[in-house]
């Protein structure tokens, strides 16, 4: 999969890197990367996750997260997660990489 780390534009799709992940019992998301790295998410970080729900647009990820971050901190986010391995920040125009990356 052809993935970038930053957000281009409002033509991006944004879809998890790993379904390796469950809801522990104190209700944080714990993934487990390509890496075999152990990343739990905060509540604020979960509530993004649980938003991508496998794979979303930016622009309704970001009207869902809107009340609860300001547009820079928003991408900030995605872009720690992107770093970490968890998710993936694609063009949705790119039909080959998409198809084929």
């Amino acid at each position: 999969m052809a993935c970038g780390n930053t957000i281009k534009g409002k033509n991006e799709l944004i879809s998890w890197k790993s379904n390796n992940w469950y809801e522990r019992e104190d209700g944080l998301i714990e993934i487990i990367n390509f890496s075999c790295e152990r990343i739990v998410l905060n509540e604020k970080y979960k509530l993004i996750w649980e938003a991508i729900d496998y794979e979303i647009d930016v622009e309704e990820l970001w009207e869902f997260c809107k009340n609860t971050f300001d547009k820079e901190e928003f991408i900030e986010r995605l872009e720690l997660m992107t770093e970490k391995d968890i998710i993936c920040i694609e063009n949705k125009d790119d039909s080959y990489n998409r198809l084929f990356g």
